[in-house]
């Protein structure tokens, strides 16, 4: 499965679809073949749809993306 979805997105970003929407058609499709159109729809907070929202909670929580700005602007000021 995931070879189809690599080489989809390869063959996508060759005609010249952009890199967004080449990267989600693929994830889409994979969704849609592995739940089901009812599973998606039906439950729509619960299922493959809740995943991405808990992954942005837990990047947004954690330390590291705060830490990266500082280092900026700490260099910018040794600058």
């Amino acid at each position: 499965m995931a070879d189809i979805g690599a080489l989809s997105l390869i063959r996508l970003l060759a005609i010249g679809m952009p890199l967004g929407f080449a990267s989600a058609f693929p994830a889409v499709a994979t969704l849609l073949l592995k739940f089901g159109p009812d599973l998606l729809f039906r439950h729509f907070w619960r299922g493959p749809f809740l995943v991405p929202g808990q992954a942005v909670c837990r990047q947004m929580t954690a330390n590291v993306p705060k830490s990266v700005p500082l280092f900026m602007v700490m260099a910018a000021m040794l600058g």
